[in-house]
This record gives C-alpha cells, structure tokens and sequence, in this order.
C-alpha cells in the first residue's frame, strides 16, 4: 500500500515536471513496466487526477490536483490568518507582496497579492523561489537550524551574477538578519526585481513562513522605507498565529 502511494505521487511528480507523458516515457521515468505504470494511471485518471489527451494519448495532470492545492492553501493558517494584514501592507506601501513557506531549496509562495496599480500579473502560487537568493527564503533560513545549509555544503548555485554564492558569507548576511530581523534581496533572484522580506513565527515561536515587499529595481531606493511596515506586519501575523512575542523582539533560534 505504501509503495503504491509513493509511487502515485511520483508519478503525479513526473507529469508536473514534463507537462505531459506517453506511457512509455512515463514507464521509463519511473523504472517501472508498462503494465504496472498503466494500472496507476488508471487509478489516478477515475480519481481526475490525471488525464489523457484523446487524440495523443500524452497524460497529464488532471482538475482534481488543484482541487487539492486549494484544500490545502484554505487549509493552511498561515494564508488564512495573513490575509487581512497583507491587504494592510499592500495599502500601505502600494506594492505587491508574497507570503512563502520553505520547501527544501525553494520557498513555495502560497499567497501573492498584487498591487493596487498592477492590473495584470502572472498567478505566482505554487511558484517555487531559491530559498538562498530571495529574501523570503533568507528571513525563514535565518532563524531555521544551522543544518537547514547542510543542501549547500558543495556550493551554491547562481541564479544571477548578484546571488551570494559563498557558504561563509550567506551565513555572515544570516546572522545580520536574526539582528535586524528583514531579509533584503537585490536581483539575486530576479533581474529587475528587489525585495524586502521578514520571517514569520508560529506556536512556539518556531518560523513558519515569510512575507515579502516586491519592488521593481528602479524603486531600490525605497527599500528602507518598506523595512518598518513589513517587520510590524510579519510580527502582527506572528502574534496572530500564536507565536509569543513582545514589542519588536525577535525570537532566538
């Protein structure tokens, strides 16, 4: 039973990757005989987590995963909690803003509010940031274990020619975040694109999550006048889901 369920979920895994699969392909991905690989997608094509294009006979994800993912973002205390407040940062400073929750090597944004002149924009949840080279990323990193680097112990990875890419000093730009208590990001991850992030705790006053400011480049020089509002939205949401704090005091690790 546990071995089929693990294996459905890579399955689900492979077709998000490549969009879409013949059978063979998929069989091969998955290192498994065309028959048992058939009898799974039978399995997750009556559940509509999966379907088959009629005229390629390509699979690919079904309906039913975002039925999921919306299950899970309602689910989810952080988002529904931080709502309201990322309303009152998107007021207040008249940018867009991110919420993200670490995922290995990524922070998964699960809830991305546009501003109020941003007419159009890409759906951002669900959308995968190095956790290294974001400031969403960085603001939870800083006050995870130190283990939580152990991924990037033979180096890591260059996203632009602006992503820190040394261990020592990524650890170095940490401890200044625990003291001030914001991440900053400057076209490390994106080019054009500088944000101010800052962690967000829970029970316990363990870090669930982030929030960020997104700024264009051009903006840069508003970057410190963002820091406050986001600092006392992110420790207003902490306050919210529970975590213990007082004042502008930052837990320690």
């Amino acid at each position: 039973m546990i071995q089929s369920v693990d294996r459905a979920i890579r399955m689900l895994l492979e077709l998000q990757g490549a969009r879409n699969l013949a059978l063979s392909e998929l069989a091969a991905l998955m290192e498994l005989s065309p028959s048992t690989t058939h009898g799974l997608l039978k399995t997750l094509v009556a559940r509509d987590l999966v379907r088959q294009d009629p005229q390629t006979q390509r699979y690919h994800l079904g309906p039913a995963v975002l039925r999921l993912a919306g299950v899970y973002l309602d689910a989810l205390d952080l988002r529904t909690r931080a709502l309201p407040w990322v309303r009152d940062l998107v007021t207040k400073t008249g940018l867009q803003v991110r919420i993200g929750v670490r995922s290995g090597s990524e922070v998964i944004l699960v809830h991305h509010e546009a501003a109020p002149n941003q007419h159009s924009h890409m759906a951002e949840l669900g959308i995968g940031l190095p956790a290294h080279s974001s400031s969403l990323g960085k603001a939870i990193l800083a006050f995870e274990p130190d283990d939580a680097l152990d991924m990037w112990t033979e180096g890591m990875p260059a996203m632009t020619s602006s992503t820190v890419t040394s261990l020592k000093d990524f650890r170095d730009e940490l401890e200044t975040i625990r003291s001030e208590g914001v991440a900053f990001e400057r076209e490390e991850s994106v080019i054009g694109e500088s944000t101010v992030g800052a962690p967000i705790f829970g029970p316990g006053n363990r870090v669930i999550g982030s929030i960020a400011v997104v700024l264009d480049s051009s903006e840069d020089t508003r970057l410190q006048e963002v820091v406050n509002p986001t600092l006392d939205i992110a420790l207003a949401i902490s306050r919210e889901l529970g975590a213990n704090l007082t004042g502008n005091q930052l837990p320690q690790r």
